[in-house]
């Protein structure tokens, strides 16, 4: 189990497309486009993002992860985009986050790693 975590979330190329995804949903939702499904498929972005963090954490350590700049890059997204997932489950908590949505989209330079590399 621990190898199918490793192999699929520290694959960059399937990063990528789920960063792909996320962007085109972030694009939807804040051109006015609120179906549900794009709300879902925002969620499930955000936690495959999140996993994401937390096996390279354990597999490279705290201090490799954060020594990367695009990691840092990325780390901060993830953890900017918390408050979005606590909203989508406690309602009440409701506020305008939609700087952190656009800050999120940051993550499509990864791609520029990806093509640098």
């Amino acid at each position: 189990m621990k190898k199918l975590f490793k192999s699929l979330f520290l694959n960059e190329h399937l990063i990528l497309i789920v960063i792909v995804i996320n962007a085109i949903a972030l694009f939807l939702q804040e051109s006015g486009i609120n179906h549900p499904s794009i709300a879902i498929v925002d969620l499930a972005c955000t936690f495959i993002f999140i996993i994401e963090m937390i096996v390279k954490h354990l597999t490279w350590g705290f201090k490799a992860y954060w020594s990367s700049g695009w990691n840092r890059l990325d780390g901060i997204l993830v953890l900017l985009s918390i408050p979005s997932l606590v909203v989508a489950f406690v309602p009440t908590l409701a506020m305008d986050l939609s700087f952190l949505m656009i800050l999120r989209v940051l993550r499509v330079f990864r791609f520029f790693r990806l093509v640098h590399a």
